[in-house]
């Protein structure tokens, strides 16, 4: 039997963004990357969102054989009609 077999890889990248923000974004979806925000309130007389870093998640996908020997059953039925 030789059958594909599928792996995900992902790397995980921090990208530094400390910017200040009004509201927290979405994750977000671009390709094959999926961004996740990593927030941090901070206490500045008034309560701000800093946008502190962004996770970008790469997923890579790998194919590759692996081919393993394996016993397959048969079996044989003869039908044989009696005539009455």
């Amino acid at each position: 039997m030789d059958q594909p077999l599928i792996r995900d890889n992902y790397e995980v990248h921090h990208i530094p963004v400390n910017r200040m923000i009004d509201e927290a974004p979405e994750i977000r979806h671009e390709g094959d990357t999926t961004i996740i925000p990593v927030l941090e309130e901070v206490l500045v007389v008034e309560k701000r969102l800093i946008l502190r870093e962004e996770l970008h998640i790469i997923r890579r996908r790998e194919e590759h054989r692996d081919p393993q020997k394996v016993t397959l059953r048969k079996e044989n039925v003869e039908v044989e009609r009696v005539k009455k």
